[in-house]
C-alpha cells in the first residue's frame, strides 16, 4: 500500500529525477518531501542545489539558511551560504 504522507518516497523521487537531470521534477519532489519532513537538513540542501543550477538563486538560498537553522547534520548549509 502506498503512503503518500511518508517523506522518503517523495525525496527518492527527486533523487531519481536530479539524476536524470529533470530538475524541474527535482524540485517538486523535494519540495513536496519538505513539506513532510521540513527539519531535514540534507533535503533541503538539495533542494538548494537543484535551484542552484537552475540560476534561481534567491529560492536556493532561502533552502540554504533553512537547512542551517534547522541543524545543519553535515555543515553543507554554512559552506553553501559561505
Amino acid at each position: 500500500d502506498v503512503n503518500r504522507n511518508d517523506y522518503r518516497a517523495w525525496n527518492g523521487l527527486a533523487q531519481v529525477y536530479e539524476l536524470l537531470g529533470l530538475n524541474g521534477y527535482c524540485i517538486y519532489y523535494y519540495s513536496r518531501a519538505a513539506q513532510l519532513k521540513p527539519d531535514d537538513s540534507r533535503m533541503l540542501v538539495s533542494l538548494g542545489e537543484t535551484y542552484e543550477r537552475m540560476d534561481k538563486i534567491p529560492n536556493a538560498l532561502k533552502c540554504y539558511y533553512k537547512a542551517h537553522s534547522t541543524g545543519d547534520i553535515e555543515g553543507m548549509a554554512l559552506f553553501k551560504l559561505a
